[in-house]
C-alpha cells in the first residue's frame, strides 16, 4: 500500500515536506509542490483513505452504488441484493449517484475510507477504468450490473435487453411497418448499446432501412426525455411506436403526451423496459418488458460473497438474464375526437430566446384546451423595446413581453391594461410566486399591470473541481498567501481569473479564467452595473441618480475591462448564450450569468462539466435583477382571451415543464422541487441572490419623460462597450456618457 514514505522517496523530499503539501502549508515552493503532486498522481495515492493494512477484522459491509431508486428496476435490484447480503451476515450501504460521475467518485472514495469489503455497482462512468482499478487495488471486491466497464474483466451481470428490444421492434415492423422510435440513455452504457443493436438488427432482418434520427439518446432522466418529446411534437414528428429503456424516460414521455394529446392525430403505442413485480399496475396502457430485477440483484450479491470468501479460487462471473415473455395487447389505442368549435386568434409580441422555445413547445396544450390560437412574433432583445412602443399605440398585438425596467414607462404612458378585475376573478393567477416577485414584476402603485414570466438574477458559477484541486490550491496559496475560494470581491475575482488563464499561468488546467459578453450594450451594462454598484456603494435606486460618479464608476469599469484579459478573444462579441456555451465546454474557470440562461450547464449532452459546477453569490453581493413579465395591450380588443394566455403562460401548472424546456419560472413550485434541485442545484442560491438584487431604476418616469430606460442603457452600455474594445479609456467613456445624458436632459426640459 502506497504511503507518505513512498512519495517522499520518489520525489526526493522529506516526509514532512510531503505532509506540508498534502495540508496546503505555504512553506513549500511551487516547484516542489508540483514535483510531489506528480508523484502522488502517478501513484494514485488517496491521502484520506484508510490503509487496509490497519484492518484488524472484517467489516462485513458492502457498498451498493445505484443511479437512483425512483426507477423500479433499481429499487428491486437493491431488494435482491440486500436480501442475499443480509442472509449471509453482510450489511448493505446504499449510495445514489444521480448519474453524476463526480458524485460516484466521492462515493468510491468513501467506500475505500470505510474499509468496505465489496461493492455492487451500476456505474455512470464505464470508461473511467482507473477509478475502479484503484478500488480494486485497495482490496475492495466488485460486481457490476447493466453497464459493463470497458476493457476490463470484472464480474458483470446484465439483462438480455438485446433480445427483448429486437423482438418488439420486429413485431411492429412486420405488422404495419410503423415509425418506431427508440429512447435510450447515454450510448456509453452497454445496456443501451444492447438496446440500440437489437433495434437496428430488427430493421436489417426485415429488409428495411432504419432512420438514425429515430434513435434518441438522452441524459437518462425524465426531464431530458420530456424535453426531447416536446421538440419532436413541435417539429410534427409523430412516432407510431416508442420503445423506452427506463421508467425515468417513460415518465417524461408520458408527460409530453398528456400536454400535447389534443394536437396529435393519435397517441403512440409505448413499450418500456421495466423492473418486474407481480403487484405492479403502474402506467396502464404501456407494454412492459418485465425484467427479473430482484433475481439479478440476488445473483450479484451471491457472486460478490463468493469472491470475498474465496478470492484465490474465484473467477469473474459473466451472466445474462433473460427477460420475461412480453404480453402484447390485441389492438392499438385510438384517440377520441374532440368536438370542433370556432378557434379565436390572439397575437403576442415576445423576445426570441430559450423561454420562447420552451413556450412554443407547450403552446398546443393551451390552444387545444382553450380553442384560442396564439400567433407569436419574436424579436431580438434590441428590437423588442422599439417595436413594443410602436405597437402599444395600435391594436395589432394583444400581449407584450416586458423587460421589468420598461414596466413603469409603459404603464405611465397608458399602454398596459390594468389587470385587477381579472386577478380578482382568478386570484390563483398571482398566488404561489417567490416572495417579492409580484412587487417587482407585476405591480405599479396599488395595481397589477403584468404577471411574472421569467425570473432572473445573477449568480457566480465556477469549476468546483478546479477550486478544490490540491495542486491549484497549493499554487494559489504560494502566489497570493491566501486560500483559493470563490471570490468575495471584484479584485479577488480578477486575481483568480488571472490565475486560471493559461497565458499568465502555464500550469492552469483551463485556457481562460472567465467567460464574458459585450455583444449588446444591455449585456455589457448589466455585467458592469454589479461592479459599479459595489465600487460606488450606491445604486440607481436613489431618485435623480442619472449621472454616474466618474471616479468610482471608472474604477469599476477598469475592473471590468481587466477581466477581458482573462477571457477568450471573442468575448467582446459574445452574449449570454455564448458565455454559457463556453463555460459548459470547460474552457473557463468562472462565469457570472443570469440563472435563466444557465440550464445547459447540467445537460450531459451539451456540457462537459456536469457534476463539477459550484455556485455562489456574485462578488460584492450586488447582483442585477433581471427578468420578464407578460402584459396585455390596453388597446387590444381581446382582453379576456389575452389574460387567459398570460395566466396560463405564468401558471403553476406549466412552471416545471417550462423550466425544463429552457424557461425559468418565478413560481415557488420550481424551487421546492427536489427533482429539479438535483438538476439545477443552484436554485436555492438563486433565491438568495434575488433577495439582494437591485433594479435598474432610471427611466422616463424618474426623469420626467426626458430619458427612457432604453436611452440610458444604450448610452452607458455603449460607453462600456467602447472601453472594453479599447476605443476609449474607462474614465473617458464614463465622462462621455455623462455628457450625453446631460445634453439629453437639457434638450428635453
Amino acid at each position: 500500500m502506497t504511503g507518505i514514505n513512498d512519495i517522499a522517496k520518489l520525489a526526493g523530499v522529506s516526509k514532512s515536506t510531503v505532509s506540508n503539501v498534502l495540508n496546503n502549508k505555504a512553506v513549500v515552493s511551487v516547484a516542489t509542490i508540483k514535483k510531489v503532486q506528480d508523484v502522488i498522481k502517478s501513484l494514485n495515492y488517496k491521502p484520506n483513505a484508510t490503509a487496509r493494512s490497519l484492518k484488524t477484522k472484517r467489516t462485513k459491509n458492502i457498498g451498493v452504488i445505484l443511479p437512483n431508486i425512483t426507477d423500479p428496476d433499481f429499487s428491486m435490484l437493491f431488494t435482491g441484493i440486500e436480501r442475499v447480503l443480509s442472509e449471509n451476515g453482510y450489511t448493505a450501504s446504499l449510495y445514489i449517484t444521480s448519474e453524476s460521475p463526480s458524485k460516484e467518485n466521492l462515493i468510491i472514495e468513501k467506500i475505500q475510507q470505510q474499509r468496505m469489503e465489496g461493492a455492487i455497482i451500476v456505474t455512470c462512468q464505464p470508461r473511467n477504468t482507473r477509478v475502479f482499478e484503484q478500488l480494486e487495488e485497495s482490496g475492495v471486491k466488485m460486481v457490476f450490473l447493466e453497464r459493463e466497464i470497458e476493457g476490463k474483466e470484472y464480474s458483470f451481470l446484465e439483462y438480455n435487453n438485446y433480445s427483448s428490444i429486437n423482438e418488439v421492434t420486429l413485431k411492429y415492423l412486420n405488422e404495419a411497418k410503423k415509425k418506431i422510435f427508440l429512447f435510450t440513455g447515454p450510448g456509453e452504457y452497454s445496456s443501451e448499446v444492447q438496446c440500440i443493436n437489437g433495434y437496428i438488427d430488427a430493421y436489417y432482418n426485415s429488409g428495411l432501412k432504419f432512420n438514425n434520427n429515430h434513435i434518441i439518446e438522452t441524459n437518462f432522466d425524465k426531464e431530458s426525455s420530456f424535453k426531447t418529446m416536446m421538440k419532436l411534437f413541435h417539429e410534427k414528428k409523430y412516432p407510431d411506436i416508442i420503445i423506452v429503456t427506463s421508467i425515468e424516460l417513460l415518465k417524461g414521455i408520458l408527460k409530453a403526451i398528456s400536454i400535447t394529446k389534443n394536437s396529435i392525430e393519435k397517441e403512440p403505442r409505448i413499450i418500456c423496459l421495466y423492473g418486474y413485480s407481480w403487484i405492479s399496475s403502474d402506467y396502464p396502457g404501456v407494454i412492459k418488458i418485465r425484467r427479473r430485477s430482484i433475481k439479478l440483484g440476488a445473483m450479484a450479491a451471491d457472486a460478490l460473497i463468493r469472491n470475498i470468501d474465496s478470492p484465490e479460487l474465484f473467477e469473474p462471473v459473466l451472466s445474462k438474464l433473460e427477460n420475461m415473455k412480453i404480453q402484447y395487447p390485441s389492438v392499438l389505442k385510438k384517440k377520441t375526437d374532440n368536438a370542433s368549435s370556432k378557434v379565436k386568434t390572439i397575437k403576442a409580441l415576445m423576445r426570441s430566446d430559450s423561454s420562447y422555445d420552451a413556450l412554443k413547445n407547450l403552446l398546443p396544450y393551451f390552444e387545444n384546451e382553450e380553442r384560442i390560437k396564439v400567433d407569436i412574433t419574436t424579436l431580438d432583445f434590441n428590437e423588442l423595446y422599439e417595436k413594443t412602443y410602436i405597437e402599444a399605440e395600435k391594436e395589432n398585438y394583444d400581449i407584450f413581453q416586458i423587460d421589468i425596467p420598461w414596466l413603469s414607462e409603459l404603464i405611465e404612458k397608458g399602454y398596459l391594461l390594468k389587470l385587477d378585475d381579472f386577478i380578482n376573478k382568478y386570484p390563483e393567477s398571482i398566488q404561489g410566486f417567490i416572495p417579492g416577485v409580484r412587487e417587482k414584476y407585476s405591480r405599479y402603485g396599488d395595481n397589477y399591470y403584468a404577471l411574472p414570466y421569467m425570473f432572473g438574477t445573477q449568480i457566480l458559477f465556477y469549476r468546483k473541481d478546479l477550486f478544490e484541486d490540491i495542486f491549484n490550491k497549493s499554487q494559489f496559496y504560494k502566489l497570493y498567501n491566501t486560500r483559493l475560494r470563490p471570490p468575495r470581491n471584484w479584485k479577488e475575482f480578477n486575481i483568480i481569473a488571472r490565475f486560471f488563464t493559461r497565458k499568465f499561468n502555464p500550469n492552469s488546467p483551463v485556457k481562460y479564467g472567465v467567460t464574458l459578453g459585450a455583444q449588446f450594450p444591455a449585456g455589457a451594462f448589466c455585467e458592469f452595473l454589479s461592479r459599479m454598484w459595489t465600487h460606488c456603494q450606491d445604486s440607481q435606486e436613489k431618485p435623480n441618480g442619472f449621472y454616474l460618479n466618474e471616479r468610482c464608476s471608472a474604477r469599476a469599469l477598469e475592473n471590468y475591462v481587466e477581466s477581458f484579459k482573462y477571457a477568450a478573444p471573442s468575448s467582446p462579441d459574445n452574449f449570454w448564450e455564448e458565455e454559457a456555451e463556453e463555460f459548459s465546454q470547460g474552457r473557463a474557470a468562472m462565469m457570472i450569468l443570469f440563472v435563466a440562461h444557465a440550464s445547459d450547464i447540467s445537460d450531459r449532452s451539451r456540457s462537459r462539466i456536469v457534476g463539477n459546477v459550484g455556485y455562489d453569490i456574485i462578488p460584492g453581493r450586488r447582483p442585477v435583477l433581471g427578468g420578464w413579465s407578460l402584459a396585455v395591450n390596453n388597446k387590444s380588443r381581446n382582453h379576456p382571451d389575452a389574460f387567459k394566455f398570460i395566466k396560463w403562460a405564468t401558471s403553476k401548472d406549466i412552471a416545471i415543464p417550462f423550466t425544463i424546456l429552457g424557461g425559468f419560472t418565478p413560481r415557488i413550485t420550481l424551487f421546492k422541487s427536489s427533482e429539479l434541485l438535483s438538476i439545477y442545484p443552484w436554485l436555492p442560491k438563486a433565491l438568495e441572490s434575488f433577495s439582494i438584487s437591485s433594479r435598474r431604476m432610471v427611466s422616463s418616469v424618474t426623469t420626467r419623460g426626458a430619458i427612457s430606460e432604453r436611452d440610458y442603457e444604450r448610452i452607458y452600455g455603449g460607453a462600456v462597450v467602447k472601453a472594453v474594445k479599447r476605443e476609449m479609456t474607462p474614465l473617458e467613456a464614463i465622462k462621455e456618457a455623462n455628457t450625453r445624458i446631460k445634453q439629453m436632459l437639457s434638450e428635453r426640459k
